[in-house]
């Protein structure tokens, strides 16, 4: 099978959701890198082809935008059936090309490649210590596809004492630019905007720690169900060999793929103010999962209420990953 797609425009596309990018004029062979299942799952896809960004040849010819659609779309897998020819049917919420993992940490952020070497999901409060404790553990997922499930929470000598978990931002590290250079980055309330979009003549900042690297600050938006996003006024490209990001390029329209934060905000909640009584366990159950965006960390930050004690709780993690090890 050939799913050939042509990158049409002069700047690079991105097709999140299966990891790939292609370069301005380039062509590339879809079904030699990914499943055929996996292609045809993906959101992202349709959306460049309809919109005329990518060109679909399948090895003969190039299709035209409906056709190309039906041949990138019905790439899936023959329907199981058993022996008196009936449909198997699974639910899951497992996104197809993911695998469960059970975790208790994060990533490490200083190695891309790194699953499960991070801080711990744990919050330990002897008295004397400050009423709040926090952890934010990192989820490398550039070269990682990974969506966050459920959670279990087990804690003890608990009294109305309470967690909250919510995605935050990795914040640039920056100084203010000197007056002399032009710098692209505006520090605009807690993100860092291109200045053309502000209508400003240069930058206000400038960066301290290379956004190239992994961890240097760039931060993945996911799409909404229906195909939508909030905008994002950065784009690059990620470098598999050298796991570094390239083309750093500012997107004033806001038609990118990242955003840049100066400070850290709440992205999206995940649990509030649970409380935690005696000693126990609890599992956070739904049937859905949402994608995490590289350079998004999860901060778990625990509260002491009441009379000072000692006290304890550990959260694991049920999420679906590309990979797990």
């Amino acid at each position: 099978m050939i799913i050939k797609v042509r990158n049409t425009t002069d700047t690079i596309i991105t097709i999140t959701d299966l990891n790939i990018s292609v370069l301005p004029t380039e062509t590339i062979d879809l079904a030699l890198i990914k499943k055929l299942y996996e292609i045809a799952s993906s959101n992202i896809l349709p959306k460049l082809i309809a919109g005329e960004s990518l060109i679909v040849n399948d090895g003969v010819e190039d299709l035209t935008i409906s056709r190309a659609l039906q041949y990138v779309t019905n790439q899936n897998m023959p329907t199981p059936r058993d022996i008196s020819d009936k449909q198997w049917v699974h639910e899951t919420a497992r996104p197809f090309g993911s695998k469960i993992n059970f975790t208790g940490a994060g990533d490490d952020p200083t190695d891309p490649t790194d699953i499960g070497g991070g801080p711990r999901f744990k919050i330990q409060h002897t008295v004397g210590q400050s009423v709040d404790h926090s952890v934010v553990a990192y989820f490398n997922c550039v070269e990682n596809t990974s969506y966050v499930h459920e959670g279990y929470v087990m804690w003890s000598n608990c009294e109305f004492d309470y967690i909250s978990a919510y995605f935050v931002p990795r914040v640039c590290q920056y100084e203010g630019a000197d007056s002399t250079a032009v710098s692209p980055y505006f520090l605009y309330g807690d993100m860092i905007l291109p200045y053309q979009t502000l209508g400003q003549p240069k930058g206000n900042i400038q960066m301290t720690y290379a956004l190239e690297n992994s961890d240097g600050g760039l931060v993945y938006t996911p799409f909404r169900e229906d195909g939508t996003r909030d905008p994002c006024f950065w784009d690059a490209s990620w470098n598999t060999t050298t796991k570094q990001f390239e083309n750093i390029t500012p997107m004033p329209a806001g038609n990118g793929n990242y955003n840049l934060f100066g400070q850290e905000k709440m992205l999206y909640r995940m649990a509030n103010k649970i409380s935690l009584v005696g000693s126990g366990f609890e599992r956070l159950q739904t049937a859905d999962a949402d994608q995490i965006g590289h350079g998004m960390g999860l901060k778990i930050i625990g509260t002491t209420d009441g009379e000072d004690h000692d006290w304890k709780a550990g959260i694991t993690m049920v999420m679906f990953r590309a990979k797990t090890c």
